[in-house]
């Protein structure tokens, strides 16, 4: 059923208020986000031992360049673009910014880790559920995962309800399941895509077969047959539960490509149309540049032990002093006296 922008802008906007609020832990300024998500990633036990010899250094130097640049554009929008109607507008590609910091910098760790650089969407993405949401840690919501049974990584004082409306009110206890329904809706699309394909397979091979058995009548000389209507079979519930249990888990990164792919090319309305307020845009927007900082600064903290952090943060500096203009207080300057105090 399709939704109205309305509907489908309040759904999302409550999603996106949930995954920063977890990025954050509830902290209402970016530098306590980081402070406090240093601190689980430290606590985690899961940074690496130190640099990886085999990395190709140049390569995640140039991806995280993209990255920098990326999360750049992001806060010079939230700087200077003040009036309602560009904050609409600039939010469907703040979305599309958003998605692409998740994106590079799954690519510049994966290269950091000795991998073989990423060379589509798809491998991108596994590669970000196969770092986070793999291991049994606890850093919500990048660790986060809806899989085929159930969701991966919650804690056991945490209990979903996974039929939480989309709408209810982003809390310190509903913002978990409110994740976990976004994450699990944007893995249905994937499942039901996944039916589909194997129904068309289950019909293919049906008309493979007949026209098979067709040739095999000819061949003995009998009259030719018109071919039948192959209707688009049903599945057994066997098949089903195979085809669903071969979807991989899906994790943040996939919701920003859902997000990313939505506001691009299926409902570009959402955002401008959306909103009831002039406050709600300025929200999401927000929202976007804590998820997409706190994101890169996640993966920042593992590629800077595996490149090294001397070298680590002399790229931070050199990037800082070269490309963000004056009074210009986001992005990686946000988080840049956290970042050499690690590298220290």
């Amino acid at each position: 059923m399709s939704r109205s922008p309305r509907e489908s802008f309040r759904t999302h906007a409550n999603y996106l208020r949930a995954f920063a609020y977890l990025a954050s832990r509830g902290n209402a300024d970016r530098s306590g986000a980081f402070r406090s998500l240093r601190r689980r990633v430290e606590a985690s036990g899961s940074l690496p031992d130190g640099r990886r010899a085999d990395a190709d250094i140049a390569t995640v130097h140039n991806i995280l360049r993209n990255a920098w640049g990326t999360e750049l554009l992001l806060a010079l929008g939230e700087s200077v673009i003040e009036e309602d109607e560009l904050v609409r507008l600039s939010n469907n590609w703040s979305v599309v910014q958003t998605y692409y910091v998740a994106y590079h910098a799954t690519q510049a760790l994966a290269v950091a880790k000795g991998f073989v650089r990423p060379d589509s969407h798809p491998k991108t993405q596994r590669q970000f559920t196969d770092f986070w949401a793999a291991r049994p840690i606890e850093i919500a919501p990048w660790t986060l995962a809806a899989t085929s049974g159930g969701f991966a990584n919650i804690p056991a004082s945490i209990q979903i309800d996974d039929g939480i409306h989309a709408w209810t009110a982003c809390t310190h206890l509903t913002s978990w399941s409110l994740c976990c329904k976004a994450l699990r809706t944007t893995r249905q699309d994937e499942v039901d895509a996944a039916f589909k394909r194997k129904r068309e397979a289950k019909r293919r091979a049906r008309r493979n077969a007949w026209r098979q058995e067709e040739d095999d009548r000819l061949r003995a000389g009998r009259r030719p047959r018109k071919e039948p209507t192959f209707r688009l079979p049903r599945l057994t519930p066997s098949e089903k539960a195979n085809v669903e249990s071969s979807v991989r888990p899906y994790t943040l990164i996939d919701y920003l490509y859902r997000l990313r792919i939505r506001t691009n090319y299926e409902d570009a309305t959402m955002f401008t149309d959306g909103p009831e307020d002039d406050r709600s845009s300025v929200s999401v927007r927000s929202d976007l540049c804590l998820i997409a900082s706190t994101t890169l600064f996640l993966h920042e903290l593992y590629i800077a032990v595996l490149v090294g952090q001397e070298r680590f943060r002399q790229w931070v500096d050199e990037w800082v002093n070269d490309n963000v203009p004056a009074l210009v207080g986001g992005g990686l300057v946000e988080r840049f006296d956290l970042l050499c105090d690690f590298c220290s």
